[in-house]
């Protein structure tokens, strides 16, 4: 490697984890000092530990947003140093081409979009659990006022309907359960382990259609064992699980395999797993498109305009990307239409404009 190649790199990745640093620990102040956080509710009762804990999960979570954006301001802050001091110019007066003075940026890119395939597949899933686990921990002391009612649902072997609010991943089991048997019988139950056999309930009651058409209390009960609740594993995990939480193997597994009419759940997973694949290649993008704009050479380098014309592109690009996945989970659009249509316009007109760089 040449010396001005470990310059740029040692410059390039400086500028990088200080802007990194500065971005998520503007995030952590606003976030810990907010009381309408999503997790400050637990924040003045968080051990030290479990506070470094969360916040290292959120970083995890965050770095697709973090990580690009990062980079992006790294990238165009050391091109247009180079450019304002002429460094640039000598290099060319040495005979590289503009092309070649930016392999380090290509190189150091292509390095995070590998780091970031390592995130979705290993440590995001695992932070994503352990959030969650911190939240159900200290959830039952959130106050309840402002909380919106949610409820899921799942179908049984039998054709049966489950209604649930939450699963408590710490006990394994569903809480405020009612289960529709059938038009004529309901069952409401306080809270219910699935992986026990029997199923077992707790704080039952049972409500039976009588004569007259109404809904009676036929049987109440503290606890009680359910042999004809039947699960199906593969579904109770789907459910349990959103499919962004999920590692790209994990999507890859339950993606459907024939071109039968996608079904609700399954346009979920394959826009999940088609945006998982095509996110991390951000940081190639940022790079070949900020290069043109800070490569060129003019008396008075417009920096605010290429700053601001960066971050506003990128923020476009989210959103683009954003609406894409939402058309693609709505059933607008074949997921793998929506994600990457988007993602192959843009980097088609990236490579051209870098192609045609002077």
């Amino acid at each position: 490697m040449r010396l001005w190649e470990k310059y740029f790199l040692k410059e390039l990745i400086k500028s990088f984890f200080l802007f990194l640093i500065i971005f998520y620990g503007l995030y952590v102040l606003i976030d810990y000092a907010s009381h309408t956080s999503g997790a400050n509710y637990h924040h003045t009762r968080l051990k030290p530990l479990e506070l470094l804990i969360h916040y290292g999960c959120e970083f995890l979570v965050r770095a697709e947003i973090l990580v690009p954006f990062a980079l992006l301001i790294s990238s165009v802050k050391l091109l247009c140093k180079l450019n304002a001091n002429n460094e640039i110019v000598a290099l060319l007066a040495a005979g590289y081409s503009k092309k070649r003075l930016i392999t380090p940026l290509l190189v150091f890119a292509l390095l995070i979009t590998a780091l970031m395939y390592l995130n979705l597949e290993v440590t995001f899933p695992k932070a994503t659990k352990r959030l969650q686990k911190l939240d159900e921990k200290y959830v039952r002391e959130k106050p309840a006022k402002n909380a919106k009612p949610i409820v899921h649902h799942l179908v049984l072997e039998d054709g049966s309907l489950l209604l649930f609010k939450q699963w408590n991943t710490k006990e394994k089991q569903f809480e405020e359960v009612f289960w529709i048997r059938s038009i004529n019988e309901l069952w409401k139950i306080g809270e219910l382990n699935p992986y026990a056999t029997p199923p077992k309930g707790y704080a039952i009651d049972r409500l039976k259609r009588s004569n007259e058409g109404e809904l009676t209390l036929a049987f109440s009960a503290e606890q009680a064992d359910f042999s004809d609740m039947r699960f199906n594993k593969k579904r109770l995990i789907d459910t349990i699980i959103p499919p962004e939480e999920l590692s790209i193997s994990e999507l890859y597994t339950k993606r459907p395999r024939d071109d039968k009419e996608l079904s609700e759940k399954e346009s979920l997973i394959l826009s999940a797993f088609y945006r998982k694949l095509a996110m991390p290649w951000l940081p190639l993008l940022v790079v070949l498109g900020v290069v043109p704009s800070c490569m060129f050479f003019s008396r008075h380098l417009p920096l605010f305009f290429i700053y601001a014309g960066s971050i506003f592109g990128l923020v476009a690009v989210y959103l683009i990307i954003n609406a894409a996945s939402v058309l693609g989970e709505r059933q607008v659009l074949d997921p793998l239409v929506a994600i990457f249509t988007p993602f192959i316009a843009l980097f088609l007109l990236l490579i051209v404009r870098f192609l045609l760089m002077k």
